[in-house]
């Protein structure tokens, strides 16, 4: 499955096939519709330049967010459980978009109040 989404990306890589298209394509072909086993490659078939686009926003936001503050240690443990998720379910799954949510929190430490 991923070999044709790659293939679909290739025969139209500046806008896709467009959004669900390919789980259309495959229930044409072989009779079932399966949905998409790989997020990566689904965007990239079904939206072409504009997936790589969006890939590219959810990779390295986390980063630039870590940069800016280095104090949130969840971050790259809730980006690579993420990245991990979205290989063999989806975003079609709740979890890989609540972690990935969790991931971009901002933890900041406050001062202790001292009760007089």
């Amino acid at each position: 499955m991923t070999g044709n989404e790659i293939k679909h990306f290739k025969e139209n890589p500046v806008l896709g096939l467009g959004v669900g298209k390919t789980k259309e394509i495959r229930s044409k072909k072989r009779g079932n519709s399966i949905s998409t086993h790989n997020e990566i490659t689904r965007m990239l078939a079904e939206h072409g330049l504009f997936g790589v686009a969006s890939i590219l926003i959810l990779l390295f936001t986390p980063f630039f967010l870590y940069l800016k503050n280095k104090e949130n240690i969840y971050l790259i443990c809730f980006f690579a459980f993420w990245l991990i998720t979205i290989n063999h379910t989806g975003m079609r799954v709740a979890a890989p978009s609540f972690v990935y949510a969790l991931a971009l929190l901002s933890f900041k430490k406050e001062t202790e109040i001292k009760l007089v």
